[in-house]
């Protein structure tokens, strides 16, 4: 800014002073993200950052924003986008968290971030059962069983693809099996499919342990629950 000061004395003397003075922008711009909205696997989701801005009280509060700048994290590697509004496509469900730094015109910078859940399938276990004897502590050895897995589709949308069943007992695989399901017949959200095999039983004290997706073939919206365990006692001989 340019200040002048006029003085005039009583004798109608006349005297100017002139100074430059520099204000500058001591003030953040504020980032602000537009709500997503429910995503689900494989939607194109619009990250919107129009309604940031600057605080200061004079000028526009949102033409002085010249620079927006999204990050985050997706399939293991780091993305960076720029531009006040910018589309990606997500396919692969999962919980993200959305990045923005804007920049003003003094080269001042804003910063949030906001938690975008996307939407999809999650495989998995609801429990192992043995037919016959289901309470586990009547088992002889060398009897034969059947072991029952039952897996669930917990999340939202409808399965279909590949994936392996590993069943271990003591550690020790004792099945392991790719199970294939087609766009024709998927796992709809909300039901319960079940596998089952005939195993001999050894003696001891046995620890069953399922894992599903074992070779994490497929993207999940959950992948902490693709594991579970009982245990069972088995006897001397049958």
């Amino acid at each position: 800014y340019n200040i002048s000061l006029t003085l005039v004395d009583g004798a109608g003397n006349e005297y100017k002073f002139n100074r430059s003075v520099n204000v500058s922008d001591q003030t953040d711009p504020m980032a602000v993200i537009k709500p997503f909205g429910e995503i689900m696997q494989g939607d194109e989701v619009q990250l919107n950052g129009t309604q940031s801005y600057d605080p200061r009280t004079t000028g526009s509060l949102y033409d002085v924003i010249v620079k927006y700048t999204w990050t985050f994290e997706y399939d293991g590697e780091n993305v960076t986008l720029t531009g006040d509004v910018v589309d990606f496509v997500f396919e692969i469900p999962g919980e993200y968290t959305i990045n923005l730094t804007v920049e003003d015109e003094s080269g001042l910078t804003g910063w949030v971030e906001k938690p975008l859940p996307v939407l999809g399938p999650d495989l998995g276990v609801r429990g192992i059962t043995f037919d016959p004897d289901e309470n586990h502590d009547d088992f002889r050895e060398g009897e034969k069983t059947e072991i029952i897995i039952a897996y669930a589709n917990d999340g939202i949308v409808d399965f279909n693809g590949t994936f392996t069943i590993r069943v271990e007992d003591n550690g020790k695989k004792i099945k392991e099996i790719e199970i294939e399901i087609s766009d024709e017949a998927p796992i709809k959200a909300g039901d319960v499919v079940y596998y089952n095999f005939s195993y001999e039983l050894k003696k001891g004290s046995r620890v069953f342990k399922v894992y599903l997706d074992y070779n994490d073939e497929i993207p999940e919206q959950n992948e902490e629950n693709n594991e579970f365990e009982t245990t069972a006692t088995v006897t001397g001989e049958g």
